[in-house]
């Protein structure tokens, strides 16, 4: 009887010690989601979420576009396959398959769809939940905070293409500023940074691939690069070489870009010396190593950038129970790049 209630016992005391180590629901994430945002092709992310709203079994990425329009599911002007994931097109995406769900397009309830969309987006990386409560939205970029780290990620594996944080002032030229709140990983961002130009290749399933925001246009005959910031304001961000209307025109052109590129080349340079430097003094001691201490692509522990740079106390939402309040989503989209394509969805 005594070993009974001995053992007893020590389940209580088990039982009660995971109740207390297991984190609430609403609670602040430790760590802060990493420098560069995963890059999630659209072409990608359509194949996964055709399977997973069971709307049908694709054999390409055209065919899993084709069948999400079909059901009314797109960005709110197309799929472009080559274009990244960003937080403001799974905004308009989250809208897409409630609208869908309720209009009877899916064989999925409301919350069935939005648990499937969740699953895709925790699949590949994206932790992302879009802010519709209206309350932090804001206009203006969050203010750049000095960050060794930051500066080390820009200066050794060169600018990410999507990123929550202020770059460093001599790469901020290089970057728009697309106003779209979110919560990731339990912390607020009042909206995300995106190059104006880019063209980078991944590794996807051991095969490579671009990401991009450089479209061919079947229509024009001609390529077009994709301006985010006139996309999220509703326009169709089209931004054809030779037009410097843009968002990215302006910022190339300016003196703030063409000082910020002299200094990056200045402070590479000023690297260059001083690793070299260090290199030889460590081969003299019989040294080596490398005094960068982060590794490609792990995420790293750092306060969110919030309203004047302080992390936001409120409790996250949770994924599986998302709710969104606004219609088709704001900003634009288009349709398969890089490799050719036309537009699936409206155009």
């Amino acid at each position: 009887m005594k070993r009974f209630l001995a053992v007893a016992r020590m389940m209580v005391l088990l039982v009660l010690s995971m109740l207390i180590a297991a984190p609430s629901s609403g609670q602040t994430a430790s760590k802060a989601p990493p420098i560069a945002q995963p890059l999630v092709r659209e072409g990608d992310f359509a194949v996964r979420l055709t399977e997973a709203l069971k709307v049908g079994k694709p054999g390409s990425e055209a065919e899993a576009e084709s069948m999400l329009v079909g059901a009314g599911i797109a960005p709110r002007n197309g799929w472009i396959s080559d274009y990244p994931v960003t937080p403001d097109i799974v905004a308009e995406l989250q809208a897409a398959v409630m609208a869908a769900a309720d209009s009877k397009r899916l064989p999925l309830r409301r919350d069935e769809a939005l648990t499937a969309l969740d699953a895709v987006e925790t699949a590949l990386g994206l932790a992302v939940v879009p802010d519709t409560s209206d309350d932090y939205a804001e206009n203006q970029p969050p203010q750049y905070t000095e960050s060794a780290e930051v500066n080390d990620y820009y200066y050794d594996e060169g600018p990410p293409v999507v990123t929550y944080y202020p770059p460093p002032p001599d790469y901020y030229y290089l970057y728009s500023w697309v106003p779209s709140p979110f919560w990731c990983s339990g912390f607020f961002f009042p909206g995300f940074f995106i190059l104006a130009d880019f063209h980078k290749v991944i590794i996807v399933r051991h095969h490579k691939f671009v990401v991009t925001n450089h479209v061919f246009d079947h229509q024009h005959g001609k390529f077009f690069t994709v301006d985010a910031v006139k996309r999220f304001h509703g326009g169709n961000g089209r931004i054809f070489r030779g037009d410097r209307g843009g968002s990215q025109g302006r910022a190339f052109a300016s003196s703030e870009g063409k000082s910020g590129a002299e200094s990056i080349v200045d402070r590479s340079r000023e690297r260059v010396r001083s690793n070299q430097g260090a290199s030889g003094m460590k081969r003299d001691r019989g040294g080596s190593g490398s005094s960068f201490s982060g590794s490609r692509g792990s995420e790293r522990s750092f306060s969110a950038p919030q309203r004047g740079g302080e992390a936001r106390s409120s409790n996250a939402p949770s994924t599986g129970s998302r709710g969104f309040s606004g219609g088709g989503g704001r900003g634009g989209g288009f349709a398969h790049g890089g490799g050719g394509g036309g537009c699936r969805g409206r155009c």
